[in-house]
């Protein structure tokens, strides 16, 4: 304190700051549980896989989007209910481990057909929550994109959206 230069306004305006950051990852981490917890309250009885599963997605939801950008995906759910959410996701679910099973198929087939079909409208009602946030759609695109989601279990794998593209060529060459 003795030290030539020595501001005590500047001391004071460096620790404001670094309470203003702590605030605000406490905001940050609030709402991250909050929306994890959401998520089990929907979801009713959660194993410890789908536990660990939900975190790992928040975690590179984080790592890959702003915090205003993970406040419109907040924005979204609210807009849709938690209800939708949960069954989107299951939709999701279902609709990925048959699109896994049947990726040999031809998919020019009635079964393959069927498939694309579904998953279009399944994309369509996804997306129904983000039509206010049209730079978040783009964001969400180009992760995927850049295969940002390649090895978390419960979004699209590049496998499968190659089958679905197979999927529509088959049917716009018909």
């Amino acid at each position: 304190m003795d030290r030539p230069g020595f501001s005590p306004r500047e001391v004071l305006r460096l620790h404001i700051e670094r309470v203003r950051e702590q605030i605000e990852a406490g905001r940050r981490l609030q709402a991250r549980l909050e929306a994890i917890a959401t998520r089990l309250d929907t979801a009713g009885e959660v194993s410890v896989d789908d536990l660990l599963n939900t975190l790992q997605e928040m975690t590179i939801m984080e790592r890959h989007y702003t915090p205003e950008q993970m406040d419109q995906f907040r924005q979204a759910g609210e807009s849709v209910g938690p209800e939708e959410m949960l069954a989107v996701q299951e939709g999701w679910t279902a609709l990925l481990d048959e699109v896994r099973t049947a990726r040999h198929l031809d998919p020019a087939s009635p079964q393959g057909q069927e498939l694309g079909r579904r998953w279009e409208a399944l994309t369509e009602r996804t997306m129904r929550g983000y039509a206010g946030f049209p730079e978040l759609k783009g964001a969400i695109a180009r992760n995927y994109e850049q295969g940002t989601f390649e090895g978390v279990p419960g979004a699209p794998q590049a496998s499968d959206l190659e089958f679905i593209e197979r999927v529509k060529r088959a049917r716009e060459s018909a």
